[in-house]
């Protein structure tokens, strides 16, 4: 998912949430074309070892798992393949979900080693609320299927503040029910990508 922005509505004094930020590859693109502050939130364990050690300038890191509902402890599942892909990587090597949709598919593969382990939790109006945020110019999500429970237990006052976002989704019999709550929020949505919704303010 290559993430779509519109470029001619941020700023170096804009302020961008990267939820599922995994290595921080998006963070590397956006850096090419402005300054803004970036909240940056990850919490698998393989992904926050690589993000940390690249020293971006001008972000927050939150090693947290962004829901919707409650902040707390939940389980995490990650999963690394020992298939190599073509760049010689394993596969699935920075893929990890909090929801558990994936864990019966890999638990019994030979090939694809699979580790659980606890991580705290996050809501939007935890992140507004420490960071005291006025505004959301860019909210990119890529959460690996939390994205429904997120937007699903956003607020009306939340939403208000956030003025463009590009969500990867991840469960298609789940994608109109999203479109439909987005446009209650009062946004505009496109399907962007095969993958992947855009949704914008006009105000």
């Amino acid at each position: 998912c290559e993430h779509y922005i519109d470029l001619s509505k941020i700023t170096d004094k804009s302020v961008m949430v990267d939820a599922g930020c995994c290595t921080g590859t998006f963070i590397e693109r956006i850096r090419k074309f402005t300054n803004a502050k970036i909240y940056a939130i990850e919490c698998a364990k393989n992904n926050l070892h690589f993000l940390n050690e690249k020293n971006f300038d001008n972000i927050e890191i939150e090693e947290k798992a962004l829901v919707g509902l409650k902040g707390g402890i939940i389980k995490m599942a990650e999963f690394k393949g020992t298939r190599l892909k073509p760049d010689g990587t394993p596969q699935y090597h920075r893929w990890a979900n909090l929801i558990g949709n994936h864990k019966e598919k890999f638990k019994n593969d030979p090939e694809t080693e699979v580790t659980e382990y606890e991580v705290e939790a996050l809501t939007m109006g935890d992140l507004i609320s420490k960071y005291d945020l006025k505004q959301i110019d860019f909210f990119k999500v890529d959460i690996e299927g939390s994205e429904y429970e997120v937007f699903e237990n956003m607020s009306m006052d939340h939403a208000k503040i956030i003025k463009q976002m590009s969500i990867e989704v991840h469960i298609p019999e789940k994608d109109a029910e999203l479109v439909k709550h987005l446009e209650y929020l009062g946004f505009k949505t496109i399907k962007s990508g095969p993958n992947e919704l855009y949704a914008y303010r006009e105000d």
